[in-house]
């Protein structure tokens, strides 16, 4: 009986998982046709901040120098990229508002935008992935019972609280 539970289970589940999998698909694929690292922006050093008269008072900021940036993608690839992005099915996926704000998030740099203030940069940047903000389907469900959902946060912000003050 316990077998045919889990069967049921997990072809409710797995529509569901893999909705949320396709759309981690379209960002990986864009993601491996971006620049590798040697040929990635590179960071403005403290030095140089120094000796540019502008950005001496910038110290503390982290500036990119953009035409440091080598990129081999085409036109039809980032067009390719936005139009799956934004014609995107979110009926079956858990995380609507979640996955739409990313949506958003990167439709800012999209070159056909209004303001015009494409940087392949800043989106390489996005969709790099963070703990902050997941692109995996389960890293972002366990984002979502860490921080978002109320009744798991405030249990998690206890763990948190009480192994921190066992270590000091």
């Amino acid at each position: 009986m316990a077998d045919l539970l889990l069967n049921i289970l997990s072809l409710g589940l797995k529509p569901l998982y893999e909705k949320h999998l396709a759309y981690y698909k379209i960002i990986t694929e864009f993601r491996d046709k971006l620049p590798r690292p040697q040929n990635q922006a590179k960071t403005i050093s403290d030095e140089e901040k120094d000796q540019h008269p502008l950005l001496s008072d910038l110290k503390y900021m982290h500036i990119v120098n953009l035409s440091t940036h080598k990129v081999s993608v085409s036109e039809a690839d980032i067009d390719k990229f936005y139009n799956q992005l934004n014609n995107f099915d979110y009926r079956f996926i858990l995380f609507k508002k979640y996955y739409r704000k990313f949506t958003n998030n990167l439709n800012r740099f999209n070159p056909k935008a209004t303001n015009k203030d494409f940087h392949l940069v800043m989106v390489q940047n996005i969709i790099k992935g963070d703990p902050l903000h997941p692109l995996e389907p389960f890293d972002i469900l366990v984002f979502h019972l860490k921080w978002e959902y109320k009744m798991t946060s405030k249990i998690y912000v206890w763990f948190l609280d009480r192994r921190r003050k066992k270590i000091h």
